[in-house]
């Protein structure tokens, strides 16, 4: 009969082996003098496939083409796994197709329901060391300070200790609103502009909720409780920190009522405030209120600032939530739901904004007047960052839908993209599952949320892979039962059940494998974050693991049965575009028959006559028709020549196949130009210096001198952080650090029962371990601990983050707050030794409160007594170092303290080395940040 067209075949790096396709759809290897004269016979040929090896003709064989045959094999073994499985998985797909998606759904909605029912898809509670390092000793030493606070008795005992009074103190730090202020032109310091600011602060004094969360005068919580009453301003504390009240206080006027403040008084007032500038004891006071226009090199330069603002305070304890810290995400949510909601609203209506739905009002400057406003406040910054989760939730709806559409054009099935789409979504709350239940992780945030747009992407891809490659299967499979003989036919008959199979057990192996790869290093990707000390982080990795592996199982399960649906019961439904040209029977046959025509192929490519195709070798390699497959069809004996000269001349018919069935850019570019010899050696090159180019890149990155950011430089929020933070002369005191040294506590164990919950930190971190040789009642430690307090005050730091004051601690009275100098004073000098001087120190405790600004309101957590020994002391500093500042001006301090403590600790007598320091915000957020990096 004809000789078929030839083909290369690659079967190791050693060797290729010249194969062709027989009449009967078999792949048989050519002999050496295919084309010749002396060729033998087809009959011939086969029957000398197996000949006995005592008759066999001798023949030259290379090293190569004895590594061939042994590739071969194991080429086929490795391969008849895949096949088996995807055999038999498409016999129950295309026998079951209904049973096998009713099931599947069953999985997704009973596994739904199960974890809908146990509360595991909802958001869980944010924790606050969710984020912390805790194997980190920085970490540590502020832990075992926190615990041994929490462990001291209170500062009246023996005695009963009282219970908070309900606002008494007033938090504007951190729970409470920082408005700064800039003038177009001109002072600040006008009748007008102040009436301005009076108008933009009475959103937040004149709030109809301010009574129930402003800071309360003494006794007044109690009073109007048991009077059972209800709270109004007069109850309210004066806002010392807000420079209009203190004007129109000034003035004698109800700040309330916004009305012009005479000239006078305001000039009196900005004269007062800008004089304080010289005194170094009042520049810290006058320069929180003032712009640095009018202050160059340490001094007032004359005029009057452009520039002032107001810190607005809130109170604490709550009546509603006793005992809950200011930090607890149940404070914020009472704050932001009770009050700033309400005053952002107001403040945005004053200021002619409004929030939109694809954009906020942060976005744009906010101007009352001629002023331009800046707010500063956790809770506004809470309240936006959920305004931006939404938002993205709307732009993952919005992908989504895109993804939609995109799966009806791509797959042209109505149907088959509303299913594909509903399995990637429920792979979500399948993964769910074994996230919770299985690996038990009960972390689970916005951050988890935000991984919809991987999910899409993934899914996506994974369905396209299986339905670029059942476009495929039709000529493939069509075209294998073609070539089969007549007997072939009779024996094993196709009919279009028979060619549905094939199709999907073609697809299927395809998709198995290159999804598998795919989907396999996608997943062992995330799965590595799992070596991160971050816990947030950690489980997003692992979240995302059971993401794309749920992903994966849908694809092999899901997908298969929607095709095959739609191809037996829904062949004219739900179609939404002309079908492709490879499942038109009427191309079909043209092909079939341009298969046989010889002027079809080159003529080196057809050693005599007609043809059958090979398109499925060529495009595919020989995986996708499963009846026709490379590894069982191909035959090595003493047919095979390997020949290097065969190959090449054979390879343009290689291409002409190729480019037949492949895109037009990439048949008619891409193709040719990959097999020119350059190509390769270059890519090697563009990608090796592309690659040095990262690595060097990468070696460079380093911590970053600004503070972390979620959002650009022209947001509100970046914006007012940066202008209260460089625009003003001084920070306020909350503005600034808080350094804590305590002395007695030696770490702290977390290996103590009940253990460290890692996806709940903040429920249980351990148990404080106190220093036993810890001694104060000695006077050789009385006299460091005096040393040391002076040492702190007069330690130098030239590094950026303690300017402009270039002291680790500040410069004013009472920046220091060092209890055995209180102490000395209220014993009028005298000195005290051992139990005489703990019972005096428990006296002093009780009886006493700390004068300096650095101090709390009593001694209980400075003077850590538990029952009758003493456990531990604590010295407190009012730092220099700004808060939030970037990790690079925060390392260079940091490194300025530890080599202060280590000085102290070499002079430190034994009882008093156990030294552990701590700025709680700051130096964890500063080791966290440096990790991302990393």
């Amino acid at each position: 009969g004809s000789a078929p067209p030839l083909a290369a075949a690659c079967i190791s790096p050693m060797a290729c082996v010249q194969v062709r396709v027989a009449a009967n759809g078999e792949l048989q290897a050519c002999p050496d003098d295919e084309g010749s004269e002396n060729a033998a016979p087809r009959g011939q040929e086969q029957e000398q496939e197996h000949p006995e090896p005592e008759k066999a003709e001798p023949r030259r064989h290379s090293q190569a083409s004895m590594n061939s045959n042994e590739s071969l094999k194991l080429l086929t073994k490795g391969k008849s796994m895949s096949r088996s499985i995807s055999k038999r998985a498409a016999g129950v797909i295309t026998t079951y197709p209904c049973g096998v998606f009713w099931g599947c759904c069953a999985i997704f909605w009973v596994t739904t329901l199960i974890v809908v029912l146990a509360g595991a898809s909802q958001f869980s509670v944010t924790g606050f060391k969710d984020w912390d390092i805790l194997d980190s000793s920085y970490v540590e030493d502020n832990d075992a300070i926190q615990l041994a606070e929490d462990e001291a008795d209170c500062a009246a005992a023996p005695e009963p200790c009282s219970e908070s009074t309900e606002r008494d103190a007033a938090h504007s730090a951190y729970a409470g609103l920082t408005i700064s202020y800039k003038s177009k032109s001109g002072t600040i310091f006008t009748p007008q502009r102040l009436q301005t600011l009076c108008k933009v602060e009475r959103t937040f004094l004149g709030s109809p909720a301010y009574p129930e969360i402003c800071p309360l005068l003494p006794g007044r919580g109690e009073a109007v409780r048991s009077a059972g009453g209800s709270f109004n301003m007069s109850d309210c504390r004066p806002q010392t920190g807000s420079v209009m009240v203190r004007i129109y206080t000034a003035a004698g006027m109800d700040p309330l009522e916004c009305g012009l403040v005479p000239e006078a008084v305001v000039k009196a007032f900005s004269a007062s405030l800008h004089g304080g500038l010289n005194d170094p004891l009042t520049l810290t006071s006058s320069g929180f209120f003032l712009g640095k226009d009018v202050y160059t090199d340490g001094s007032w330069t004359g005029g009057e600032s452009t520039s002032t603002r107001s810190m607005l305070s809130v109170g604490y304890p709550l009546h509603e939530l006793p005992g809950v810290s200011i930090t607890d995400p149940e404070v914020s949510v009472y704050f932001e739901e009770k009050f700033y909601a309400g005053v952002e609203n107001e403040l945005l209506r004053l200021c002619g904004r409004k929030h939109g739905v694809f954009r906020s009002a942060y976005w744009d400057s906010l101007v009352v007047d001629d002023v331009e406003v800046y707010l500063q406040s956790i809770f506004f910054f809470d309240i936006e960052t959920r305004r931006v989760i939404n938002l993205d939730m709307m732009f993952a709806f919005f992908s989504i839908t895109f993804v939609a559409c995109y799966f009806v054009y791509h797959t042209g099935s109505f149907f088959v993209a509303m299913i594909s789409l509903w399995q990637i979504v429920m792979s979500i709350p399948v993964c769910i599952f074994p996230y919770r239940f299985i690996f038990g992780i009960t972390y689970y945030q916005q951050l988890h949320g935000l991984l919809i747009f991987i999910i899409l992407g993934v899914g996506a891809d994974d369905v396209f892979v299986y339905a670029d490659a059942w476009r495929q299967s039709e000529s493939v499979v069509r075209a294998s039962e073609a070539a089969r003989t007549d007997e072939e036919r009779e024996a094993d008959p196709w009919d279009e059940n028979r060619i549905l199979l094939e199709r999907v057990a073609s697809c299927y192996r395809h998709t198995m494998i290159s999804v598998m790869n795919t989907s396999f290093t996608t997943a062992v990707a995330f799965l590595s974050t799992v070596s991160m000390p971050i816990m947030p982080i950690r489980s997003m990795g692992v979240y995302a693991f059971c993401v794309i592996l749920a992903n994966y199982v849908s694809v092999l399960t899901m997908t298969p049965v929607v095709y095959v649906i739609r191809e037996r019961y829904l062949p004219s439904l739900c179609c939404c575009r002309k079908c492709p040209k490879t499942c038109d029977s009427s191309v079909l046959e043209k092909d079939e028959d341009a298969a046989r025509d010889s002027s079809a192929y080159p003529p080196e490519a057809n050693a005599g006559g007609n043809s059958t195709p090979v398109t499925a070798l060529a495009s595919h390699g020989g995986e996708l028709s499963a009846t026709n497959s490379f590894a069982r069809r191909t035959k090595l004996g003493s047919n095979i020549n390997m020949r290097s000269t065969s190959t090449a001349r054979h390879s343009n018919a290689l291409l002409a196949l190729q480019q037949q069935h492949a895109p037009c850019i990439i048949g008619r570019f891409i193709i040719p130009v990959s097999k020119l010899p350059c190509v390769a050696p270059l890519c090697v090159v563009v990608l090796v210096a592309w690659a040095i180019f990262n690595l060097v890149c990468a070696s460079q990155l380093g911590s970053p001198r600004e503070a972390f950011s979620y959002y650009g430089d022209g947001h509100l929020i970046v914006r007012s952080r940066a202008f209260n933070r460089n625009e003003f002369i001084a920070s306020a005191q909350g503005s600034y650090n808080m350094l804590t040294i305590s002395f007695g506590v030696a770490g702290i164990d977390r290996e103590h029962a009940p253990g460290v919950d890692p996806w709940k930190p903040h429920k249980w971190f351990g148990v404080p371990v106190y220093d036993p040789s810890f001694d104060i009642a000695k006077n050789s430690s009385q006299d460091f601990l005096r040393q040391f307090c002076q040492a702190l005050r007069e330690e130098p730091c030239p590094e950026t983050g303690c300017q402009p004051i270039g002291m680790l601690a500040q410069t004013s009275p009472g920046s220091v707050d060092c209890f055995i100098e209180e102490f000395d004073a209220w014993n009028g000098g005298r000195r005290y030794e051992g139990q005489e001087f703990i019972d005096r120190l428990r006296l002093f405790r009780q009886t006493q409160k700390p004068q300096s600004e650095a101090g709390r309101g009593d001694w209980g957590r400075a003077i850590g007594f538990s029952g009758e020994k003493l456990m531990y002391v604590q010295v407190r500093a009012l730092m220099s170092l700004v808060e939030h500042q970037g990790n690079e001006v925060k390392e260079d301090v940091l490194v300025r303290l530890e080599a202060f403590l280590d000085r102290q600790r070499a002079l430190a007598p034994p009882g008093m080395q156990s030294m552990l320091q701590t700025v709680p915000f700051d130096w964890m957020w500063l080791l966290t940040s440096g990790q991302l990096i990393e």
